[in-house]
């Protein structure tokens, strides 16, 4: 459990990273491959990144996230 908590810790951060640097949406490919495992890394980010959504961190169409700008 202690792993899991810190790879969502790692993707919240890169996530965020990677969304804010974005000049569009990016999907869970793109972001994995910044992770060292991208065919491993890549389903769990996934879930990691549908899970935000759901709690309104990150939009979707459902394939790409961008990251929820407020003013």
């Amino acid at each position: 459990m202690k792993d899991l908590h810190r790879y969502i810790a790692t993707v919240e951060t890169t996530k965020h990273a990677a969304l804010a640097a974005a000049s569009g949406p990016l999907d869970a490919k793109a972001i994995a491959a910044q992770f060292r495992k991208t065919k491993t890394s890549e389903g769990k980010i996934a879930g990691v990144l549908a899970s935000l959504a759901r709690l309104g961190h990150v939009a979707t169409d459902g394939k790409t996230f961008t990251l929820r700008r407020v003013a």
